[in-house]
C-alpha cells in the first residue's frame, strides 16, 4: 500500500466521523417544535370582539377577504396592521401547555377576573397573570390554559381609535381632480392641469399634490371635536369599474397649525397631520 494512498483512507475516515458528529451532535438537545395555541386560520375569523376592563368594548367586522371594519364604538375604517396584530395573537406559540386540570382552578392564574378578553368569532381567548419567573402570560382559550409571551397582550390592549385607519382616502380610490382653496387641479387628456394656471409648474408637480392627497397618512385618527372648518377640499375619483357612478369626497380644513386638521364628515373623523404636510398638500410652496 502506498503512502499516498493511506493518507488518503485516513482523510477519508477523519471526513466521515466529522460528518456523523456534526449530523448526530452528541450533548446537543433538538429544539422541541412548539405548538400553536389553536389552529384556527386567519380566514376563518370574521369579526374580533375586544373587552378590557372599563374601557369601550371595540368591534371589528370583516368586510372583504382582505379589508376590515371597525364597528362599536365607532364606525370606520379599520388599520389593516392593527388587524393583522390581533389576528396574530390566536396564532401565538403556546410556550407551555398547562394540565387540564388546570382549567378547574383559574383563579390561581388571574383568568377568573382576566385583565382583558378577545372573541375570534366565538372563541374566547382570555388574558390572566404574567409569570414573575419567565415572564409569560397566562391564557385560556375556550377550556384550555397556555403560557405566551406576554407582549401579545399589547396588541389588544389598545384604544380603539388606534385600530381606525389613518389613510385619509379610501384604498383603490384614485383623484382625478381636486379643489382646494384658490385652485383646482384636473386630469385633462391624460395629464394634470391647474386652474388657474401657474407658470413655470410641471404637471409632474401637480400630480405630485394629487398624490399626497391620495396616499395621505395620519399620526393619528379620532372622532370629530365639533371644532369649526375653516375650508373644504373637494376629491372626485375615478370609476373603479365600468358603469359605477363617479364618487366624491369633501374634507374639512379644520387647522394648519400646529397640526394640519383634516376632517371627514363622512366618517366623523378627524385626521392629524404634521403642519410641514400643510404646504405639499395645500400649495406648491416649499
Amino acid at each position: 500500500m502506498s503512502k499516498r494512498w493511506l493518507v488518503n483512507v485516513v482523510l477519508f475516515v477523519a471526513i466521515a466521523l466529522l460528518a456523523i458528529v456534526l449530523l448526530l451532535q452528541p450533548g446537543i438537545e433538538k429544539p422541541v417544535k412548539k405548538e400553536r395555541i389553536s389552529t384556527i386560520q386567519d380566514h376563518e375569523i370574521s369579526r374580533i370582539t375586544i373587552e378590557r376592563g372599563k374601557a369601550p368594548t371595540i368591534v371589528i367586522e370583516r368586510k372583504t377577504k382582505d379589508s376590515w371594519h371597525l364597528v362599536k364604538p365607532h364606525t370606520g375604517r379599520a388599520n389593516p396592521f392593527m388587524v393583522s396584530g390581533a389576528l396574530r395573537v390566536i396564532r401565538a406559540q403556546s410556550e407551555q401547555r398547562l394540565p387540564e386540570e388546570a382549567s378547574s382552578n383559574l383563579d390561581r392564574y388571574g383568568l377568573t377576573s382576566p385583565k382583558g378578553q378577545v372573541l375570534f368569532d366565538k372563541h374566547v381567548l382570555a388574558f390572566g397573570d404574567t409569570n414573575p419567573v419567565n415572564n409569560l402570560q397566562y391564557v385560556l382559550l375556550d377550556t384550555q390554559v397556555h403560557m405566551i409571551d406576554h407582549r401579545y397582550f399589547q396588541a389588544v390592549a389598545r384604544n380603539y381609535t388606534d385600530f381606525l385607519s389613518r389613510q385619509l382616502i379610501d384604498p383603490g380610490l384614485k383623484p382625478v381632480k381636486l379643489r382646494i382653496p384658490g385652485m383646482t387641479l384636473s386630469v385633462v387628456n391624460g395629464s394634470w392641469q391647474v386652474i388657474p394656471a401657474q407658470a413655470g409648474l410641471a404637471a409632474d408637480r401637480i400630480k405630485q399634490l394629487a398624490d399626497d392627497w391620495q396616499h395621505a397618512q395620519a399620526l393619528y385618527v379620532k372622532p370629530y371635536e365639533k371644532a369649526p372648518v375653516k375650508n373644504w377640499v373637494t376629491l372626485w375619483f375615478a370609476p373603479r369599474m365600468e358603469g359605477e357612478k363617479q364618487k366624491t369626497l369633501q374634507v374639512g380644513i379644520v387647522s394648519k397649525a400646529p397640526e394640519l386638521i383634516l376632517y371627514r364628515p363622512d366618517e366623523g373623523l378627524q385626521y392629524h397631520f404634521p403642519q410641514d404636510l400643510d404646504s405639499r398638500m395645500l400649495s406648491f410652496g416649499k
